[in-house]
């Protein structure tokens, strides 16, 4: 897609004229009555959030195949991870750990893996492609109380983990993420996540830990009956699995780059509004930033994007702050070292004026320098 997209950039470059997105349009002429009071109040929000913006393994054992990789880490001290942010995200069914609020779903699988094997539930499911419990469970089994907060902020956070992911099952076939919108929410999603280095893909797969178990077994042509607790059925779980799949994409905004969407708040018709290019030309532009050898190209692209920028800043004047989101979302996900700063400041941004600062903390994390593609996603070696 790639080299074909070098090609017809190299004949149609200088001609190439852009225009506002229809839907951005219609709503600038709405809020024209009103537009000096929507700017000021916008400025103000803005320089408030501006210096905000910018500036032991679990139960002694392991399963499956590590590889044996140092990590470098400079340990710095923070707040707690996870603490919450939001009034949205007051809804405790689950529990804390260490300020991590993990929902009841994955209380009640970690006790499940524990009935399948007591000595080592976070291998329960290892028969099914090397699948293993990581990251929450591992807190669950207090094999995290070697890591500060940064460490657990960044322990089995792959390059491509968006702040809102937590992965909690590794295999040989990809990784299953919780997805939450808010931080510390009960409400999560679960995704599935192949191992591709720039837009992997990122599916939906449902709401609670079995459906990972379901998708994963369906993935790989085996029976999951074995792994399920007695009151559950496969069959019965599909069908869950599109029901709510379905009320996501209801929910869901915007076109990013994964099936789960986006989410902000919506009121009056602010909050959100599109991108002005269509999701085919936006990863068009940015397979050419990250793949063409072509420094004159790859600049004239970067102008694109920089002229996106704008538009995300008018819109952070008039309260869309879900717009820069959804561009910090594809900025991420293409994973180039050219975009890392431009993609940290517009996610930062974004996560500051949505109310959303653990995951800013966690973004400047991991996009501190060597961390984001660190070689080994363990963080308890780094202690080592």
């Amino acid at each position: 897609m790639a080299k074909k997209a070098l090609k017809k950039a190299a004949t149609d470059e200088k001609s190439s004229n852009h225009v506002l997105h229809p839907t951005m349009v219609e709503k600038r002429s709405k809020r024209a009555a009103t537009e000096q009071l929507s700017n000021t109040l916008g400025r103000t929000m803005v320089r408030k959030t501006k210096g905000a913006a910018e500036n032991e393994q679990s139960n002694g054992r392991t399963c499956g195949k590590e590889p044996e990789r140092k990590v470098k880490n400079e340990k710095k001290p923070s707040n707690g991870f996870a603490k919450s942010v939001n009034s949205s995200s007051a809804n405790v069914a689950g529990g804390d750990i260490r300020g991590v609020h993990i929902p009841q779903h994955v209380h009640d699988f970690f006790a499940h893996a524990k009935r399948l094997s007591g000595d080592n539930p976070l291998c329960a499911f290892e028969k099914l492609v090397a699948a293993r419990l990581v990251g929450l469970f591992e807190l669950l089994g207090n094999g995290l109380t070697a890591l500060d907060d940064n460490q657990l902020r960044l322990h089995y956070r792959y390059a491509t983990d968006l702040p809102e992911m937590q992965t909690v099952i590794v295999t040989d076939a990809g990784r299953y993420c919780l997805w939450r919108d808010v931080p510390n929410s009960e409400d999560s999603w679960i995704i599935y996540v192949s191992d591709d280095d720039r837009f992997p893909k990122i599916e939906l797969v449902g709401n609670r830990m079995e459906h990972a178990l379901v998708h994963l077994g369906d993935k790989v042509k085996t029976d999951v009956k074995e792994f399920l607790p007695k009151s559950m059925n496969a069959t019965k779980l599909r069908e869950d699995m599109k029901s709510v799949c379905a009320l996501r994409h209801k929910k869901k905004l915007g076109k990013a780059p994964n099936a789960v969407g986006l989410w902000v708040e919506v009121t009056n018709d602010v909050g959100y509004r599109p991108l002005p290019d269509t999701p085919e030309k936006l990863r068009e532009t940015l397979d050419l930033i990250c793949e063409t050898d072509n420094a004159s190209l790859r600049q004239r692209r970067m102008q694109r994007v920089m002229e996106i920028v704008t538009f995300v800043q008018l819109g952070n004047d008039e309260c869309d702050f879900g717009m820069g989101l959804e561009l910090g979302y594809w900025l991420f996900l293409a994973n180039h070292e050219t975009l890392d700063k431009l993609t940290h400041r517009i996610l930062s941004t974004a996560y500051t004026l949505l109310k959303r600062d653990e995951y800013k903390t966690i973004l400047d994390a991991q996009m501190a320098p060597g961390m984001r593609r660190r070689s080994d996603v363990d963080m308890r070696r780094a202690n080592q």
